[in-house]
């Protein structure tokens, strides 16, 4: 149970750094995304999963208080502190060691009520490759013109 959960997430993160990191990452990361992605690090998934695991609701999430907290910080200081969360989220998730009967335990979420830890881990899951997707296609865009007709089989680029 432990390694077909883990491997995903340790894969998304050298993902997301490698593609953040690219010379034209300011065009690869929409408007504050780059916040959000560290913010949300921090205070969506491992504490939720903690919630659950503790019976307890979640806490809202404040999406526009947690940009307004980071000021002005350069790009390289938030990505390097996504990368220093993302480590450590990866690290208290395995130090959980989740067993399969944890995935249908329950908690509260503001919004949506009753969820379970299975959806809260496929949730984080497709919130990486979601924003992975987003990078992607913008580092595709960059070509639109360059691949000539082919374009016309390229959605992404039409």
């Amino acid at each position: 149970m432990e390694a077909r959960v883990t491997r995903a997430p340790l894969l998304l993160l050298l993902g997301l750094v490698l593609l953040l990191r690219l010379p034209f990452l300011n065009q690869a990361i929409q408007g504050d995304d780059h916040i959000y992605l560290a913010e949300a690090e921090h205070d969506l998934w491992i504490p939720r999963m903690r919630a659950i695991l503790g019976g307890e609701a979640f806490p809202p999430f404040d999406r526009e208080g947690s940009i307004r907290g980071w000021g002005k910080d350069s790009l390289e200081t938030l990505l390097d502190e996504f990368e220093r969360r993302r480590t450590a989220s990866l690290r208290d998730f395995a130090a959980i060691g989740l067993a399969d009967s944890d995935l249908s335990r329950t908690g509260k979420h503001p919004e949506f009520g009753t969820v379970t830890l299975s959806q809260l881990l496929s949730t984080w899951t497709a919130h990486d490759l979601i924003h992975l997707s987003q990078i992607t296609r913008t580092m595709a865009r960059r070509y639109r013109d360059a691949v000539g007709p082919w374009r016309a089989y390229i959605k992404t680029l039409q």
